[in-house]
């Protein structure tokens, strides 16, 4: 199991954006476990032009090998300012 965190632009509608990442979770051949929203946050310096974000987590199940794929699929998105993955210890 992994952890995907999401920093999205504020402007965003965020159902959009969770119907983004499951869409692209599933691209990489994995299914979204759980959602956890976190709200938006301001930064400490600007990230792309943005001094503010929205951060959500997403619970991931997904096989290592893949994992390359996710990110790389993420990462391409506009409305995604940052992203990060972690494996989370069961």
């Amino acid at each position: 199991m992994y952890e995907l965190v999401i920093i999205s632009k504020t402007a965003a509608d965020q159902n959009e954006v969770h119907d983004m990442v499951s869409r692209v979770v599933k691209e990489a051949n994995g299914t979204v476990k759980n959602v956890d929203e976190w709200g938006d946050k301001e930064f400490t310096y600007p990230i792309k032009g943005h001094v503010a974000g929205t951060y959500c987590t997403y619970d991931v199940e997904i096989e290592g090998e893949n994992i390359a794929e996710l990110e790389q699929l993420v990462n391409f998105e506009d409305d995604i300012l940052r992203s990060m993955i972690i494996l989370k210890e069961e």
